[in-house]
């Protein structure tokens, strides 16, 4: 019998974890942990305690060995760009993405990972997290015996969410992140740190002449969006199973897991 799938998602105020059965998107378990931001110190002290409070949980609901791991940490943390790059192909966007992303990232691109999604018209959203903070991560989850088999950020996959919404231009925002889609296919990603960020991102497409048709987001935010961008048509998104707003990620990411996760930056 195959061993479940466990998700973390760790957010700027929270940690989400899921269990999922491999072959199945609705969810065995959910349960969050609240965390405290101060400083750097606290911070990564603040996750292991949310993580160690989560496995212990699942643990003592006889959750104990998985057959995957995917976590997702906060979307401010990658570092993004818009990169002219005509291929559609991964692998030679790869080749190529050290140099095109040399002098424009926070340190030298040789300290960073990077990969990148086609997002149309010649264009990669190229993405870049530091090394060392990719080691802090994986240390830490070592820590507890896990061993991610993705590590990402659930940005790249709350496409999903909007399955529906495979014609015209459609947007998902939620507190942490903003994403796009035309016809089905990602066009754009921002992080979030407020909701009121919301308008740099639709500035710049704007000015590439891509207009959203409609946005989605979950319960506790439609009325902000609506608010602030009173001329879009906002549409909220339901999710299953009694799903709570913050389990959004998660539900995203057991839908991109069926896909083996394709096209998700790792």
């Amino acid at each position: 019998m195959a061993k479940e799938v466990l998700i973390l998602d760790i957010g700027v105020d929270s940690v989400r974890a899921g269990i999922f059965s491999p072959k199945k998107t609705e969810p065995i378990y959910l349960n969050t942990h609240p965390i405290l931001r101060r400083n750097t110190v606290s911070e990564r002290e603040e996750i292991k305690s949310a993580i160690s409070s989560l496995l212990t949980t699942a643990n003592e609901k006889g959750f104990r060995e998985f057959e995957k791991v995917l976590v997702a940490i906060p979307s401010d943390e990658i570092s993004m760009r818009v990169l002219s790059i005509p291929f559609v192909d991964r692998k030679k966007i790869q080749d190529i993405l050290p140099f095109e992303l040399a002098g424009i990232l926070p340190h030298d691109v040789k300290e960073m990972i990077v990969d990148a999604i086609p997002i149309g018209d010649g264009k990669v959203i190229a993405a870049a997290l530091e090394k060392t903070r990719l080691k802090k991560y994986l240390e830490m989850l070592k820590e507890f015996g896990l061993d991610p088999y993705w590590l990402g950020s659930t940005i790249f996959s709350m496409g999903k969410l909007l399955n529906g919404a495979n014609k015209g231009t459609a947007a998902f925002v939620d507190t942490e992140s903003f994403m796009v889609v035309s016809d089905g296919e990602p066009r754009f990603f921002k992080p979030l740190k407020e909701i009121n960020e919301l308008k740099i991102g639709l500035i710049y497409l704007e000015s590439e002449g891509i207009h959203i048709d409609k946005v989605y987001s979950v319960d506790e935010n439609i009325r902000d969006l609506k608010s602030l961008l009173p001329q879009i048509d906002i549409k909220n998104v339901s999710l299953p199973w009694n799903c709570p707003p913050e389990g959004a990620g998660l539900y995203a990411l057991s839908l991109h897991l069926q896909k083996k996760v394709e096209g998700a930056i790792n």
